[in-house]
């Protein structure tokens, strides 16, 4: 993302207020998942599972079990999809046999950072490249729109997130334009969030640095962000250059200025919610690229687009548990009810597939179980076509 993009999307949405959230009572999924079954009034046990990550048993009226969420991973979700999904590279694969346009990586070992610079600017993949860890989360390590020229510095950043991991690094094309995150659960694609990167909009009056202070208090009164303060620092202050500015720069009024090429709310992001705004394109790309990894049903994808009505999003990565906090709670637009969405229908599924008495009655359940009978014949066809590239 530039400057450009981000005011793209604030050119083309209708919120014009940030969402203040004054009270949430947990940002663990796992926890909403539980409290959220008990509100709805579904039959369920918990547990503590592995890694001492909670456990939700979902049972019928007569506590018979249905099925469970168990160590970050939904029913239905394979541990051999969730491993192709956290396997960055091997899900790259994955979506290149079933024609998704995504992206091309090399893996490389922590001391090979030369040779991964000179392999990639030698090819002529474009002038910017992506380093990220291999298996790492909420965007640690991640560092997108490198330059040749920068690629040291980056890649010693990535290395260091990295610390005694025993895990690669990906060096990958860069795609023009924005991120954003698709959540789908059971085949039905529930949202699309653009990830914006820290930024301030300037004044004509005030400095980057006292942008940033304005902009905290801001964040501070939303309990979505209060904890997740913009940080200047050393790292900030060489992306501001990278643009001809630093700390003491004054933006003029009107303008947008990124602060960090990394989109995670957790590094001073914001998540604006665009599921109604985006093409067909961008919508079908979101559930295709989750139904071409074996065995998984639901998921986060991160895609890359120029514009809300982008004919070509590329994908850039899977994720078998997203955290939903950007889907429930965005900063800018209406907000989903991912996990309402996953109980009804599972629910439905169990009464129709199993046809016990005991089974939950769920209002409008055929729509959930032909979304979920479509997604399957869409995950054969995708299969099929990835069989035939690799004979």
């Amino acid at each position: 993302m530039i400057n450009k993009d981000l005011e793209y999307i604030f050119s083309n949405i209708p919120y014009k207020r940030m969402n203040i959230y004054k009270y949430i009572p947990t940002s663990n999924t796992m926890k909403q998942y539980i409290s959220l079954a008990k509100n709805l009034g579904y039959n369920f046990d918990s547990d503590i599972g592995q890694g001492k990550q909670k456990t939700l048993i979902l049972l019928r009226k007569d506590d018979s079990f249905i099925g469970e969420i168990k160590d970050r991973r939904y029913p239905k979700n394979s541990k051999e999809g969730v491993d192709i999904a956290t396997d960055k590279f091997l899900s790259e694969k994955f979506l290149n046999n079933a024609s998704i346009s995504t992206t091309q990586s090399n893996i490389y070992h922590i001391n090979e950072g030369e040779k991964a610079k000179k392999e990639f600017f030698s090819k002529g993949n474009s002038d910017f490249a992506v380093i990220k860890p291999t298996n790492m989360s909420q965007g640690m390590g991640v560092n997108v729109r490198v330059s040749e020229e920068d690629f040291d510095y980056y890649w010693d950043d990535t290395v260091k997130a990295i610390g005694n991991r025993k895990i690669g690094i990906m060096v990958q094309n860069y795609f023009e334009g924005f991120e954003a995150r698709a959540v789908v659960i059971l085949g039905q694609l529930i949202s699309i969030v653009a990830r914006v990167p820290a930024y301030v909009k300037g004044n004509g009056k005030n400095t980057i640095a006292e942008l940033i202070k304005f902009k905290n208090v801001s964040r501070k009164k939303c309990a979505n962000l209060k904890h997740r303060l913009i940080n200047p620092s050393e790292k900030m202050s060489k992306f501001l250059k990278g643009s001809g500015m630093n700390m003491n720069t004054i933006p003029r009024h009107g303008e947008f200025v990124l602060l960090s090429s990394l989109s995670n709310i957790s590094h001073g992001g914001e998540m604006v919610d665009i599921t109604d705004y985006v093409s067909d394109e961008i919508k079908n790309i979101s559930i295709n690229s989750i139904a071409a990894i074996p065995g998984l049903y639901s998921g986060g994808v991160d895609i890359m687009m120029k514009n809300f009505e982008d004919l070509n999003p590329s994908v850039i990565e899977i994720n078998a548990w997203p955290m939903l906090q950007s889907t429930i709670y965005p900063t800018y637009g209406k907000a989903h009810k991912p996990q309402e969405y996953f109980f009804n229908a599972y629910f439905s599924l169990d009464s129709f597939f199993n046809n016990s008495e005991h089974s939950y009655i769920i209002p409008n359940s055929e729509s959930y179980v032909k979304t979920y009978v479509d997604f399957q014949d869409l995950k054969i066809e995708l299969y099929e076509k990835q069989l035939l590239i690799q004979q």
